[in-house]
């Protein structure tokens, strides 16, 4: 007998079917706001994007200054 763990133990749940059901359940409670999802989704995407830019376009400031 194997022993459940995480949430599928909590929901009587096991194994990979049960963390499909239980996001699947959560993106129920998502539908009314499905716009404002996809928006703070594509948002999260363009910040991951650019962040690196960023720390491109400081360093040669600091590589200078800090000589």
């Amino acid at each position: 007998m194997t022993l459940a763990t995480g949430l599928g133990a909590v929901f009587g749940l096991s194994g990979e079917a049960s963390a499909g059901l239980i996001y699947r359940r959560l993106l129920d409670y998502v539908r009314p706001y499905r716009k404002m999802f996809a928006f703070s989704i594509l948002g999260m995407l363009v910040f991951a994007l650019t962040e690196p830019l960023f720390a491109a376009m400081i360093k040669p400031l600091l590589d200078g200054s800090f000589v």
